[in-house]
């Protein structure tokens, strides 16, 4: 009887972050490391990328589009082909450039008659805004933090220790999640291909989970992905050694460890997005990068198995273990 198949994680990396205000991280986003695209252009962005980065035009290459957690997605996805043999490798993450993107020109095609002409932002309209409300995601954050749990001394804790941490990490600080650009991405593949093909297998994905809240707030949802996908394994939270949470915005990451007594310590231990800024279609795997290459370090130093979780913000969490690096 064969053994069953695992999805392992060889290998990954990341560009720098890049702010919107200054010059792009790419000329045009399609450039090596896959490093960004947004609206405008043109079709399938990653398979733009891909070939862009080498990859041959026989290689499949979709594109999600699931605004923060695109990338964590993409890597879940990858996943499941390799562990129903679907695929042996995958390249899974995601890039984002905010830099570059269009603004919108409504009615062009049919014309104006009379009064002004309004063009749209397609980053305020694609990215920051409620597609059901209407609203801004800051604002939708403000309206539900008169909640227990989330203090204003609680979130600038949060913040302080994002800024400590990438800079303790010389990691890029700053003082927001601001619109930026950036990409990262993993390469997955079953542990057979691994080691077949020379490849240590320094971690495996082994839970996922996926949930949908009540209403359209961030606060709640790292704490219910961590627990759905915790709660595929039967572990505890306390069997974590750290977790990764994406931090669009300080009050998002003000719940999880308290409500599932999880201390801050263990919490974006080298910095979050807080600090290291927000490219939001590598929002989801710049995470899960973080948590694969702590994992590394962990386990180069003591050889033990160490366990991540690592979380999008909005509706997807993945646990992965450590082997030996």
């Amino acid at each position: 009887m064969s053994s069953p198949r695992e999805a392992a994680i060889v290998a990954g990396g990341r560009t720098g972050i890049g702010h919107p205000d200054g010059p792009p991280s790419t000329p045009i986003a399609i450039e090596p490391g896959a490093a960004a695209i947004r609206a405008g252009f043109g079709q399938n962005p990653v398979r733009q990328s891909s070939i862009a980065a080498g990859i041959g035009r026989d290689v499949n290459a979709p594109t999600l589009n699931k605004v923060y957690f695109s990338g964590l997605a993409a890597i879940s996805d990858a996943a499941r082909l390799i562990l129903v043999g679907d695929a042996d490798v995958v390249l899974a993450g995601g890039h984002e450039s905010m830099s570059q993107a269009r603004h919108l020109l409504p009615g062009s095609r049919t014309g104006w008659t009379y009064a002004n002409i309004i063009s749209i932002d397609s980053v305020a309209n694609e990215v920051p805004t409620d597609s059901f409300g209407g609203n801004p995601v800051g604002v939708r954050t403000e309206r539900h933090n008169p909640a227990p749990g989330r203090t204003c001394l609680g979130q600038v804790e949060v913040a302080a220790a994002s800024d400590h941490r990438a800079a303790a990490a010389a990691g890029i600080a700053g003082d927001s999640s601001p619109l930026s650009d950036g990409a990262a991405a993993l390469i997955l593949a079953s542990r057979q291909y691994a080691q077949a093909h020379g490849n240590e297998v320094p971690s495996t994905i082994d839970a996922s989970g996926s949930v949908a809240g009540q209403d359209n707030s961030l606060h709640s949802q790292p704490l219910h992905t961590i627990a759905a996908s915790l709660d595929t394994r039967a572990w505890a939270t306390t069997e974590l050694d750290f977790i990764e949470i994406n931090e669009a915005f300080d009050a998002v990451a003000c719940q999880p460890p308290k409500a599932r007594h999880c201390p801050l310590q263990k919490v974006s231990i080298r910095g979050g997005a807080i600090a290291l800024r927000h490219p939001i279609g590598a929002s989801g795997a710049r995470p899960a990068l973080s948590a694969v290459l702590e994992l590394k370090r962990r386990g180069a130093a003591s050889g033990r198995s160490n366990r991540a979780a690592a979380d999008s913000a909005v509706r997807r969490c993945w646990a992965a273990r450590s082997r030996r690096w």
